[in-house]
């Protein structure tokens, strides 16, 4: 107890740091600097001035004191985080003001957390009040921890104390400031559930997510996921609390987080998710006895003694109506069926999909009312404080079975032409989910802008197209807001043109041909034996790269190589190419957007394919047919604004400091053929574009960076 005592006393809260003035430190007359003033006192702390950041800020700073929407896209090296933060930080200490600041990745969240807003209190002498709010799975569950501690004791405390000493030493109870756990324990088992009941619970007063939720509902500038905000707002603001002020960073993300949040998913496992934590397999469990002799005097629960044995039957019944339903799944698919390499199958009509299936939904609404009504009286009955976690879990089942038969019945519907539906695969070939997304989220946005922000600035390195606005105006729906949002493009400092060529290949074949893969390995070894620099190749798909590695170790490349998919994570990858000189890295979706490899780090890119979006995806499917009824070219207004996007997110990972130096190699003959090459190399970074053949490419490359 004195060793964690200790460590308490030491620690940092959440939300401070060491070196910075609280706000009881600040003194009565402390003047909130101007923003020039603050700007200057930042470029003093860092030693350089940028002046796009600070044009950034002075846009920032007037949509935040006048309201309204800003689209600001900030081009590589602007330094677009303290950018925003700075005009926040001040926004927030002059009003009192909250500000949240809602990122797309995690490790943007890191950064702007722990490294800039540091750098801006030290350099402005003020403390923010900042905090950062993660979902509920990424924090420790005091029950489950204590519960594990428990099962540790046995003739010795030892094993539990040490457990005990180990997990209350995360920094803010997160599972990732966890570690590794001693006996090779599953830190998720650790995690806090998705019932869990919060402030009603008995260990509230020592759960983290109970206190990070009510610092951060405190927070003046609070750090959060596009995701995370979507739901406390689904969920009428009950998590983050009240705000008006939003700095969305990598926007280019949040129409599809937007989607995602309000698809309705029914997945194989649900059921017994839903009905597991009432442990109705164990007769035996103390909790159903006493429930069962308490129960025995109230009018509503006669039968109390046989109420276990008739929730266990009946959802015996239900997990084998629902295992049957999704068993039976691929028999009802209409005819042509699903592709080899398909993971997702779409479906327009759910009278004609699910026809087989009726029997089966009948016999899942059936048991999910059944197990309903034999519930009902345990929430809604006065009971000891011993079944105080039994009735919490009743209420949670009761809840989610109604969402899940709601869910069911849209899912099987499927009708309408604002949402598309989709089978789920896994890589076993069982149905693994059955989803349900809206088409267009842009009235859904809109509502959102206009009934909860005062101001709201979406950001990004990549938000326009050919310098308009228009396709995420379009797609998030401000054609809606009362106002037009105020539009500003900074361009990046760094000289592009000067310090990165980019080669344009020709000669390997379709890309989209199952013999594409050998030409690219041989390229990419030729590539790392001739240049010896570090290089990544981005990937639009998994069984291309894993074609590709596949080659490379068939032709006995001399340098390490890297390749995502093979269980290790996108930080563990980028720490082994920073490490291994030469290096090659096979990379798919994470790594064309959110990594940094300043310097020699990443001296080489590569991209086989223009990553266009994929045909047969759901979403882009139904897309490409409502645009067609229109009469709009789906490959003009859907295919194409996706595919620039995307390159120039990918092509953004090769120079992120001033004096960096690299080349990029495009292996898709296509730029040179269609007459969209143009386009799309035209949105690159670099204008220093030359096409080669196969022969001529590694050559062409060395002689660059040799200052030839």
């Amino acid at each position: 107890r004195k060793a964690m005592e200790s460590a308490e006393a030491r620690a940092v809260r959440p939300g401070e740091r060491a070196g910075t003035p609280t706000a009881a430190a600040l003194a009565a007359d402390f003047r909130v600097p101007g923003l020039e003033e603050a700007f200057s006192l930042v470029f003093a702390s860092l030693g350089e001035e940028r002046s796009g950041q600070l044009d950034m800020g002075r846009a920032v700073r007037k949509v935040l004191a006048e309201g309204g929407v800003a689209l600001v896209e900030a081009g590589t090296g602007t330094g677009k985080s303290l950018g925003y933060l700075i005009p926040s930080v001040l926004h927030s200490l002059e009003t009192g003001e909250r500000v949240v600041v809602s990122t797309h990745t995690r490790n943007l969240q890191d950064q702007l957390f722990r490294k800039e807003m540091s750098i801006l209190e030290a350099a402005l002498s003020v403390d923010a009040n900042a905090a950062r709010l993660l979902g509920r799975d990424n924090y420790l569950c005091t029950k489950r921890v204590i519960a594990h501690a428990s099962s540790l004791a046995g003739e010795t405390c030892a094993p539990a104390l040490a457990f005990a000493l180990f997990v209350s030493c995360a920094e803010g109870g997160t599972l990732d400031a966890l570690g590794a756990l001693p006996g090779g324990v599953d830190s998720r088992a650790l995690a806090a559930p998705s019932r869990c009941p919060m402030n009603a619970c008995a260990f509230a007063g020592r759960c983290p997510l109970v206190r990070a939720r009510a610092h951060a509902r405190e927070a003046r500038i609070l750090f959060v996921n596009h995701a995370l905000l979507f739901t406390d707002y689904r969920q009428g603001g009950s998590v983050l609390g009240p705000y008006s002020r939003v700095i969305f960073d990598e926007a280019h993300h949040l129409e599809r987080c937007v989607i995602e949040n309000l698809s309705v998913k029914a997945s194989r496992d649900d059921v017994r998710r839903i009905l597991e934590p009432l442990r109705l397999a164990d007769a035996r469990d103390d909790s159903w006895k006493l429930l069962s002799h308490e129960l025995e005097s109230s009018v509503e629960a006669l039968g109390a003694k046989s109420l276990r044995r008739n929730v266990a039957r009946a959802s015996r019944d239900l997990e084998k109506a629902y295992a049957e339903l999704f068993a039976g799944m691929p028999d009802t698919l209409s005819a042509g069926g699903r592709s080899a390499r398909s993971t997702r199958t779409r479906y327009v009509d759910g009278g004609e999909t699910f026809a087989d299936a009726r029997d089966m939904l009948a016999a899942i609404y059936f048991n999910i009312n059944k197990i309903i009504e034999l519930l009902k009286p345990i929430p809604n009955t006065g009971l000891s404080a011993d079944l105080e976690a039994m009735q919490q879990e009743a209420g949670f089942a009761i809840e989610e079975l109604a969402t899940l038969a709601e869910g069911l019945r849209f899912l099987s519907a499927a009708s309408g032409e604002d949402s598309v539906f989709w089978l789920d695969w896994g890589s076993d070939g069982a149905l693994r989910e059955i989803c349900g997304s809206p088409l267009e989220v842009d009235r859904s946005f809109a509502d959102y802008l206009e009934g909860i922000l005062g101001s709201a600035v979406f950001t990004s390195a990549t938000l326009s197209q050919n310098a308009s606005f228009a396709l995420l105006k379009d797609r998030l729906g401000m054609k809606f807001l009362a106002s037009k949002p105020r539009e500003i493009i900074i361009p990046s400092p760094f000289p592009f043109d000067e310090n990165c060529l980019v080669l344009v290949v020709s000669g390997l074949g379709d890309p989209n041909h199952d013999g594409f893969a050998a030409p690219v390995a041989e390229l990419v070894a030729g590539l790392a034996a001739g240049i010896g620099r570090r290089t990544m190749v981005l990937f639009t798909s998994y069984r291309l790269c894993r074609s590709v590695a596949e080659a490379l170790a068939r032709n006995g490349i001399e340098r390490p190589v890297l390749v995502q998919g093979a269980g290790e994570s996108r930080e563990a990858l980028s720490g082994k190419l920073r490490r291994h000189e030469g290096g090659v890295l096979l990379g798919v979706a994470s790594f064309w957007e959110g990594v940094d490899f300043p310097g020699e780090e990443l001296e080489v890119l590569v991209i086989p394919k223009i990553p266009f979006p994929v045909p047969a995806e759901p979403i882009v499917e139904a897309r490409s047919q409502r645009l067609a009824s229109l009469g709009e070219d789906p490959f003009e207004k859907l295919f194409l604004p996706e595919a620039i996007l995307r390159m120039r997110q990918g092509s953004g990972r090769l120079i992120r400091r001033m004096n960096d130096r690299g080349v990029i190699v495009i292996l898709d003959s296509r730029l040179g053929a269609r007459p969209y090459g143009g386009t799309i190399l035209s949105s690159l970074p670099s204008r220093n574009i030359e096409h080669v053949t196969i022969g001529e490419c590694v050559e062409r490359a060395a002689r660059w960076f040799a200052g030839a």
